[in-house]
């Protein structure tokens, strides 16, 4: 009720909202039984009537019509309750209209009925208005388990979830507090806890404690929780935790883990069957590997054949001790069809505790991840031959053979560092791959490298004769030593509206060349954009390119991207856009590059520079300003001239040519309609002498400024066969 500063049910509740046991508050109590007083006082002061029972009230008629009265004490429970006056003063009768406001209702089970049926009595009427407190007199020995309040109708026991109670999941001695809805006494009280605690005390007595442990959650839990469902608690030993993972994966579930550590001596897996794990947050729930040598998670099968899917959130995945840095996984998933991470954080690893690959997924068709943070240990151990090898991979994914499989990953805002790491995350095709990886697709990632590449994608001797479609790199940030991707035959690749951040600082003394510096490579790569994107160079900065198109590469398109380079300090570097002579259907335009500090072109091939090229396949083309057409270019068939714009230095003019495959090509100016061609400044014609006189037949219709000419002549125009003066007469 509002009138109250608390109610009864917050008051009096037997548990917390987190499920731990509490006791009553005796100060609580006191302000919530003086404000029923202030409550009942009110009402006696507002004209409110109190009768001691029915028969009082009909005894008394000499009460207005409408007046309201309350009948508390009535022998007859039914009878208790709000009245209101029906008839004149000395007429009439009262007529009951309501429940008493109570926020809740003490209910007594004496025995009266049995275990299974039990039957209650409370001292005022029960209705679905007010919670009910009823202690348990006898352990119920079987389910479903009924109550009759009052010798009311037997209602059905639900428990908060709306299941049957197990066997001895109403204890004797316990009280439990529920509403009345429809058919049934739905209880807001937890008696999954209850069991569970009874259960794990009479299995620990009965067995050895590993054995007790498993049996007290996959028994009693699966029972009071309902499988697929298990909650999952951190003093689990690693063959308990094992058998409540195969418990819960027989039943196609999930595992739900607490705000705990978990401390695992062995991979926990689920073979081919359905998992999924969730945790309390990522950095409140940590799986941890306290073994050296063991993965945390093992999935599916080695045979190549797609089972059920893997998914992880809100976990934490750690190591505690010191394990080799080859050959360890923290997350091993086979050939699970779907494979996903949501808010899953790989952290606090020490330089000896890293894992080699913190996920390897080998035949996962389909994965995802979203909010995947890894801040990584330093693998400082790790030899240069191992990182050049790139043994030391991040995150690994394999598809397989020819299967006939769509392999596609995506990758959501996630931020994932690797510290001499070889690569951090790899997708690979095998070799002689026909089609089977379809796509990757980044938004919003971030990663930092200081070895090998952020990324790369090989699909080995595919080469030419495969390329698979469809991946993006949308807004992504990285920041590292050299490289961030590395593709090794791709289509369809776009790389737009990132920043990647060049650091000589991260890069490690004694690393390995191999992989190269280049910043983007690509190798046998078709249909590519590169657009949008923010390449800056911090001083020192030891790239080789900042893009590099290899063999193989085909309809590349590089534009409106900045290059930024320091603007004091030194940098190693061979260039800007290195294009290799083969690559064909390039194009670039709208790049700037800031602090150029010149040498080599900014974009070439090798021997030259490559200038800026704008295609398009339509006949024609415009160039707006605010939406409005500023110029248009147009070409018919197959062209063979054109013009060229050249730019000059300071002193000099800019220059426009007729350019071209014929050997003399005229230059054409003509205006709309019958309008005239004007110049805005005097026009100046090309001077020569007389003996120096151009072909009149090569340029008839001609207008030459000759400077020698006699009689003061000067202007001269070509007949077709001499150069005559204006008077006619010809030059001389």
């Amino acid at each position: 009720m509002s009138v109250f500063t608390k109610t009864a049910n917050d008051i009096f509740a037997p548990h917390e909202a987190s499920g731990s046991s509490r006791s009553v508050n005796n100060q609580d109590a006191q302000v919530w039984g003086t404000e029923v007083e202030r409550m009942f006082l009110s009402f006696q002061a507002g004209g409110g009537i109190l009768f001691a029972s029915k028969a009082a009230a009909d005894a008394t008629l000499t009460y207005p019509a409408n007046q309201q009265a309350w009948v508390m004490g009535d022998a007859i429970v039914a009878n208790n309750g709000v009245y209101r006056k029906v008839g004149a003063s000395g007429a009439g009768s009262w007529v009951r209209v309501g429940d008493l406001p109570y926020s809740f209702i003490t209910a007594a089970d004496a025995g009266a009925g049995t275990a299974n049926a039990i039957q209650a009595t409370t001292s005022i009427p029960v209705s679905a208005s007010a919670l009910i407190l009823l202690n348990i007199f006898e352990t119920n020995t079987s389910s479903p388990v009924t109550v009759s309040f009052n010798g009311s109708s037997a209602l059905t026991i639900k428990t908060n979830s709306g299941n049957d109670p197990v066997v001895a999941g109403l204890p004797s001695g316990m009280i439990v507090v529920g509403v009345v809805s429809g058919s049934t006494f739905r209880l807001v009280s937890d008696l999954a806890s209850a069991a569970i605690v009874a259960a794990a005390e009479a299995a620990q007595a009965a067995a050895e404690a590993a054995a007790a442990e498993a049996v007290s959650l996959v028994g009693a839990a699966a029972s009071a929780v309902q499988p697929p469902h298990i909650n999952l608690t951190p003093t689990q030993t690693g063959s308990a935790i094992q058998s409540i993972v195969n418990e819960v994966a027989d039943n196609g579930g999930r595992v739900q883990l607490k705000r705990a550590d978990y401390s695992l001596s062995a991979p926990i897996g689920s073979g081919a069957r359905a998992i999924r794990y969730e945790g309390a947050g990522n950095l409140q729930t940590r799986l941890i590997a306290n073994t050296a040598g063991a993965s945390v998670i093992e999935h599916g099968l080695v045979s190549q054949t797609y089972f059920a899917s893997l998914s992880l959130e809100n976990i934490n995945i750690n190591s505690s001790v010191n394990r080799p840095k080859r050959g360890i996984d923290a997350i091993f998933d086979r050939n699970s069809g779907i494979f996903e991470l949501r808010d899953i954080r790989f952290s606090s690893f020490s330089a000896d505790s890293c894992f080699e690959e913190y996920i390897r997924a080998t035949g996962a068709t389909n994965t995802k991840m979203w909010n995947v943070v890894c801040t990584t240990g330093s693998n400082s151990g790790n030899t240069p031959a191992e990182r050049d090898a790139a043994t030391q991979v991040g995150f690994h994914f394999l598809s397989h053979d020819n299967d006939d499989k769509s392999y596609v990953y995506e990758f959501n805002s996630c931020s994932i560092d690797a510290n001499n790491m070889g690569i951090f995350m790899e997708v690979l095709g095998n070799p002689g791959d026909s089609g089977s990886l379809e796509g990757i697709i980044a938004t919003n990632c971030l990663g930092r490298t200081n070895i090998g590449p952020w990324f790369k994608l090989a699909v080995p001797n595919s080469k030419a004769s495969w390329h698979p479609p469809f991946f993006k790199f949308i807004a992504c940030n990285w920041q590292g030593s050299g490289a961030f991707a590395h593709f090794d035959s791709v289509s369809n690749l776009e790389i737009a509206g990132g920043q990647i951040y060049v650091d000589a600082a991260l890069s490690v003394t004694g690393g390995g060349t191999t992989l190269g510096l280049n910043t983007i490579q690509i190798e046998y790569g078709k249909h590519i954009i590169i657009e949008n994107n923010v390449f800056e160079l911090i001083p020192d900065s030891k790239a080789a390119y900042l893009i590099r198109l290899l063999a193989g590469c085909d309809n590349v398109i590089i534009r409106n991207n900045t290059f930024v380079y320091p603007p004091s300090g030194s940098s190693t570097f061979d260039g800007g856009i290195l294009v290799d002579p083969s690559v064909t259907n390039f194009q670039h335009y709208g790049n700037q590059f800031k602090n150029w500090p010149g040498g080599k072109p900014k974009i070439w091939n090798g021997t030259s520079e490559i200038p800026a090229r704008f295609e398009t396949s339509a006949s024609g083309a415009n160039f707006l300003i605010n939406g409005l057409t500023a110029l248009n270019l147009q070409g018919g068939g197959a062209i063979a001239n054109f013009l060229q714009f050249v730019a000059a230095t300071t002193g000099f003019g800019p220059l426009i040519n007729a350019a071209g495959t014929d050997a003399n090509v005229p230059l054409n100016l003509q205006a709309k309609g019958a309008a005239p061609i004007s110049a805005l400044s005097p026009l100046r014609i090309p001077t020569f002498t007389v003996s120096t006189l151009p072909s009149a037949a090569i340029y008839a219709q001609c207008v030459i400024y000759v400077s020698n000419g006699t009689s003061s002549k000067r202007q001269a125009i070509s007949d077709g066969a001499s150069w005559r003066w204006p008077d006619g007469a010809v030059v001389s």
